[in-house]
């Protein structure tokens, strides 16, 4: 068996100037690190690394998938995916393979965070060895088997973004891999921005482009895998439409708002997928 070797695949679109001391915390757990611009026109982050630039912006799924492409040219057994605005805990890929090695029966293809912004996660399931799985994670500090990706393919290009990551583990669960939960891993992540309810609550908050993908790709994951995940399927889309309802009832742009969710309803029921139409995002910015 070939030594393990982890790459790090980052996805970036217009990165803030703390990209390199983020890259910094990466650069001793892994092998080599693959930043890879989407169409943003940016500069390499540094010299240390290698740099894949997309001509156009092609989704985060294009993006990964193309940093995968040049792990595997560097001789990756194993990628870890990564966002540009997160920050890896200093012993995370260590915990991750651990999680790989304690697998004696559970055939585990992807291995996520256990806790973000200093909030754990619950295992939905144990393995036989004792190991936490989930149905379904985030993509940033994901650590992928290339074995599972060459049977089970990369991340689904005509999500473009959002829900890249549900479809994904729900995919590879199809293919009898499963996702475990490296306990104790950790990573600081921006996930939107949340906004008080008058009731004490709180809701996430997106701008009403990203809304649209986040409406459009849940029902469209909902609706692949409903038959093999029926009850996962109903309350992801409960859920989503839920946030939905949260946001147009009480944010700023409730109007862009409810003609994003609308537009993102509609083009996932008919499994639109592909980059949002220009027009309709010119009218959501």
């Amino acid at each position: 068996m070939a030594p393990v070797r982890v790459i790090a695949v980052v996805a970036a679109h217009r990165p803030d100037a703390q990209l390199a001391d983020r890259l910094a915390l990466v650069t001793p757990q892994v092998a080599a690190i693959v930043v890879v611009d989407d169409g943003s026109g940016m500069a390499p982050p540094q010299a240390d690394v290698e740099f894949v630039p997309l001509d156009t912006n092609r989704g985060i799924a294009a993006a990964l998938n193309a940093g995968v492409v040049r792990a595997r040219e560097l001789g990756a057994t194993h990628v870890l995916t990564l966002d540009q605005d997160t920050s890896l805990g200093l012993d995370y890929v260590a915990r991750a393979l651990s999680t790989f090695e304690r697998a004696t029966t559970t055939r585990i293809g992807a291995v996520v965070v256990d806790v973000i912004n200093e909030t754990a996660s619950l295992p939905t399931w144990v393995s036989p060895e004792g190991i936490a799985l989930a149905p379904e994670a985030i993509q940033s500090g994901m650590v992928v088997a290339l074995d599972c990706i060459d049977d089970a393919g990369g991340f689904d290009e005509r999500l473009f973004i959002d829900s890249v990551d549900r479809e994904f583990c729900q995919r590879i669960r199809s293919r009898g891999w499963a996702v475990a939960i490296a306990t104790g891993a950790s990573i600081e992540h921006t996930i939107g921005r949340l906004e008080p309810l008058p009731d004490g609550g709180a809701y996430e908050w997106h701008e009403p482009f990203r809304q649209y993908y986040i409406v459009r790709n849940a029902v469209i994951v909902a609706r692949r895998f409903r038959r093999l995940e029926h009850e996962w399927s109903r309350a992801t889309l409960r859920r989503t439409l839920d946030e939905s309802r949260k946001i147009v009832r009480n944010g700023p742009r409730r109007g862009k708002h409810a003609l994003a969710s609308i537009a993102g309803l509609v083009d996932g029921l008919f499994g639109r997928g592909g980059r949002i139409p220009r027009g309709l995002e010119r009218l959501l910015r």
